[in-house]
Protein backbone atom coordinates (compact mmCIF):
# COMPACT_ATOMS: atom_id res chain seq x y z
CA UNK A 1 0.00 0.00 0.00
CA UNK A 2 1.24 3.42 -0.99
CA UNK A 3 -0.34 6.78 0.92
CA UNK A 4 0.69 10.28 -0.70
CA UNK A 5 0.19 13.29 1.38
CA UNK A 6 0.11 16.59 -0.63
CA UNK A 7 -0.96 20.14 -0.49
CA UNK A 8 -2.93 22.05 -3.06
CA UNK A 9 -4.22 25.47 -3.52
CA UNK A 10 -7.03 23.83 -5.80
CA UNK A 11 -8.50 20.65 -5.21
CA UNK A 12 -11.07 19.04 -7.67
CA UNK A 13 -12.94 17.24 -5.51
CA UNK A 14 -16.08 14.50 -5.83
CA UNK A 15 -19.15 15.92 -5.19
CA UNK A 16 -19.00 18.74 -6.88
CA UNK A 17 -20.88 17.97 -10.38
CA UNK A 18 -23.74 20.19 -11.22
CA UNK A 19 -26.93 18.96 -13.10
CA UNK A 20 -26.26 18.63 -16.95
CA UNK A 21 -22.60 18.34 -16.48
CA UNK A 22 -20.92 16.24 -19.37
CA UNK A 23 -18.97 13.45 -18.22
CA UNK A 24 -15.63 12.28 -19.49
CA UNK A 25 -13.36 9.85 -19.36
CA UNK A 26 -9.56 9.66 -20.55
CA UNK A 27 -7.81 6.74 -22.47
CA UNK A 28 -9.26 3.36 -22.94
CA UNK A 29 -11.42 1.20 -20.39
CA UNK A 30 -11.55 -2.62 -20.66
CA UNK A 31 -7.89 -3.46 -21.13
CA UNK A 32 -6.62 -4.42 -17.82
CA UNK A 33 -9.23 -6.08 -17.21
CA UNK A 34 -8.14 -8.83 -20.36
CA UNK A 35 -4.69 -8.73 -18.84
CA UNK A 36 -6.30 -10.09 -15.53
CA UNK A 37 -8.47 -12.77 -17.54
CA UNK A 38 -5.03 -14.28 -19.35
CA UNK A 39 -3.24 -13.97 -16.32
CA UNK A 40 -6.14 -16.45 -14.41
CA UNK A 41 -5.65 -18.20 -17.50
CA UNK A 42 -9.13 -17.56 -18.14
CA UNK A 43 -8.39 -18.24 -22.18
CA UNK A 44 -5.03 -17.36 -23.83
CA UNK A 45 -4.37 -15.09 -26.99
CA UNK A 46 -1.34 -14.73 -29.40
CA UNK A 47 1.72 -13.54 -27.84
CA UNK A 48 1.31 -9.66 -28.94
CA UNK A 49 -2.11 -9.36 -27.54
CA UNK A 50 -0.77 -11.02 -24.10
CA UNK A 51 1.86 -8.48 -23.77
CA UNK A 52 0.12 -5.88 -24.55
CA UNK A 53 -3.09 -6.59 -22.38
CA UNK A 54 -0.65 -8.00 -19.17
CA UNK A 55 0.95 -5.06 -19.32
CA UNK A 56 -2.05 -2.82 -19.33
CA UNK A 57 -2.91 -4.81 -15.80
CA UNK A 58 0.55 -4.62 -14.55
CA UNK A 59 1.65 -1.40 -15.66
CA UNK A 60 -1.26 1.05 -16.03
CA UNK A 61 -0.27 4.64 -17.82
CA UNK A 62 -0.84 7.43 -15.13
CA UNK A 63 -1.12 10.24 -17.18
CA UNK A 64 0.22 13.08 -14.86
CA UNK A 65 -0.64 15.88 -17.61
CA UNK A 66 -4.50 15.82 -16.64
CA UNK A 67 -3.60 17.96 -13.42
CA UNK A 68 -3.59 20.92 -14.54
CA UNK A 69 -6.25 20.04 -17.44
CA UNK A 70 -8.33 19.45 -14.20
CA UNK A 71 -8.58 22.48 -12.66
CA UNK A 72 -8.71 24.39 -15.66
CA UNK A 73 -12.19 22.08 -16.70
CA UNK A 74 -13.61 20.12 -14.32
CA UNK A 75 -16.00 20.24 -11.57
CA UNK A 76 -15.15 16.95 -10.06
CA UNK A 77 -13.61 13.86 -10.68
CA UNK A 78 -12.14 10.29 -9.31
CA UNK A 79 -9.98 7.76 -10.71
CA UNK A 80 -11.42 4.50 -12.72
CA UNK A 81 -9.86 2.09 -10.48
CA UNK A 82 -13.04 -0.33 -9.43
CA UNK A 83 -15.21 0.17 -12.65
CA UNK A 84 -16.71 2.94 -14.44
CA UNK A 85 -20.17 2.58 -13.02
CA UNK A 86 -19.13 1.83 -9.31
CA UNK A 87 -16.89 4.89 -9.64
CA UNK A 88 -18.61 6.81 -11.15
CA UNK A 89 -21.41 6.48 -8.47
CA UNK A 90 -18.95 7.37 -5.72
CA UNK A 91 -18.40 10.27 -7.53
CA UNK A 92 -21.77 11.54 -7.48
CA UNK A 93 -23.46 9.51 -4.47
CA UNK A 94 -23.60 12.36 -2.08
CA UNK A 95 -25.52 14.82 -4.17
CA UNK A 96 -28.12 12.20 -5.13
CA UNK A 97 -27.77 12.73 -8.99
CA UNK A 98 -28.00 10.04 -11.78
CA UNK A 99 -25.71 9.65 -15.22
CA UNK A 100 -26.39 9.10 -18.52
CA UNK A 101 -24.14 6.84 -20.40
CA UNK A 102 -24.08 6.65 -24.02
CA UNK A 103 -21.77 3.28 -24.68
CA UNK A 104 -21.88 4.09 -28.22
CA UNK A 105 -19.45 6.94 -27.61
CA UNK A 106 -16.72 4.74 -25.07
CA UNK A 107 -14.08 4.31 -27.63
CA UNK A 108 -11.71 0.82 -26.78
CA UNK A 109 -8.24 0.42 -27.97
CA UNK A 110 -7.36 -1.34 -31.32
CA UNK A 111 -6.10 -4.60 -29.57
CA UNK A 112 -9.42 -5.05 -27.84
CA UNK A 113 -11.94 -4.41 -30.94
CA UNK A 114 -9.93 -6.77 -32.36
CA UNK A 115 -10.48 -9.46 -29.30
CA UNK A 116 -13.94 -8.78 -29.48
CA UNK A 117 -14.51 -9.12 -32.88
CA UNK A 118 -13.05 -12.75 -32.99
CA UNK A 119 -14.75 -13.60 -29.37
CA UNK A 120 -18.26 -13.39 -29.29
CA UNK A 121 -18.78 -14.82 -25.79
CA UNK A 122 -17.02 -10.74 -25.29
CA UNK A 123 -19.04 -7.82 -25.24
CA UNK A 124 -17.98 -4.43 -24.53
CA UNK A 125 -20.29 -4.55 -21.32
CA UNK A 126 -18.63 -7.03 -19.98
CA UNK A 127 -15.06 -6.10 -20.37
CA UNK A 128 -15.13 -1.78 -19.84
CA UNK A 129 -17.28 -1.73 -16.46
CA UNK A 130 -14.64 -3.94 -14.26
CA UNK A 131 -11.84 -1.61 -13.15
CA UNK A 132 -8.47 -1.54 -12.76
CA UNK A 133 -7.64 0.76 -15.98
CA UNK A 134 -6.58 3.58 -13.48
CA UNK A 135 -7.39 6.16 -15.99
CA UNK A 136 -10.03 9.07 -14.77
CA UNK A 137 -13.73 9.84 -14.99
CA UNK A 138 -14.77 14.11 -14.57
CA UNK A 139 -17.64 15.99 -15.14
CA UNK A 140 -17.24 19.62 -16.58
CA UNK A 141 -20.25 22.21 -17.70
CA UNK A 142 -20.87 21.84 -21.55
CA UNK A 143 -20.18 25.55 -22.18
CA UNK A 144 -16.42 23.46 -22.18
CA UNK A 145 -16.95 21.05 -25.17
CA UNK A 146 -15.01 22.87 -27.81
CA UNK A 147 -12.01 24.07 -24.89
CA UNK A 148 -11.61 20.71 -23.88
CA UNK A 149 -11.38 19.23 -27.63
CA UNK A 150 -9.15 21.85 -28.72
CA UNK A 151 -6.87 21.28 -25.46
CA UNK A 152 -6.86 17.54 -25.32
CA UNK A 153 -5.65 17.88 -29.24
CA UNK A 154 -3.11 20.27 -28.93
CA UNK A 155 -1.65 18.56 -25.86
CA UNK A 156 -2.45 14.87 -27.39
CA UNK A 157 -4.86 13.35 -24.20
CA UNK A 158 -7.31 10.83 -25.10
CA UNK A 159 -10.34 12.46 -23.50
CA UNK A 160 -13.82 11.08 -24.38
CA UNK A 161 -17.37 12.43 -23.85
CA UNK A 162 -19.62 9.73 -22.81
CA UNK A 163 -22.84 10.96 -21.16
CA UNK A 164 -23.83 13.86 -18.80
CA UNK A 165 -25.11 14.36 -15.44
CA UNK A 166 -28.93 13.48 -14.82
CA UNK A 167 -31.28 15.16 -11.52
CA UNK A 168 -32.21 11.97 -10.03
CA UNK A 169 -30.13 9.02 -9.13
CA UNK A 170 -33.06 6.45 -10.14
CA UNK A 171 -32.87 8.07 -13.80
CA UNK A 172 -29.50 6.61 -14.41
CA UNK A 173 -28.89 4.28 -17.30
CA UNK A 174 -27.15 3.41 -20.23
CA UNK A 175 -27.97 4.33 -23.73
CA UNK A 176 -26.80 1.40 -26.60
CA UNK A 177 -27.51 2.67 -29.56
CA UNK A 178 -31.48 3.77 -29.03
CA UNK A 179 -31.71 1.30 -26.79
CA UNK A 180 -31.85 2.30 -22.75
CA UNK A 181 -31.32 0.16 -20.02
CA UNK A 182 -30.92 0.20 -15.95
CA UNK A 183 -27.97 -0.71 -14.98
CA UNK A 184 -26.38 -2.51 -12.06
CA UNK A 185 -24.28 0.19 -10.27
CA UNK A 186 -22.29 -2.33 -8.93
CA UNK A 187 -20.97 -3.68 -11.97
CA UNK A 188 -17.51 -4.10 -11.05
CA UNK A 189 -14.98 -4.70 -7.82
CA UNK A 190 -16.39 -4.16 -4.33
CA UNK A 191 -14.41 -4.29 -1.14
CA UNK A 192 -15.40 -6.61 0.93
CA UNK A 193 -14.05 -4.64 4.31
Amino acid sequence: TCCVVGFSNKIVKRHNSKIGDDIYITGHLGDSFLGLQILKKRFSLSKSLTKYFVSKFYMPSINLRMVDFLQKFANTSIDISDGLLIDLDKMIREQKYGFLVRLNDIKISSQLKKFLSKNKRFNIENTIFNGDDYEIIFTSHKKNRSLITKYSKKNNLKIQRIGKILKKDHDSCILKGNKKFKINKNLGYTHQF
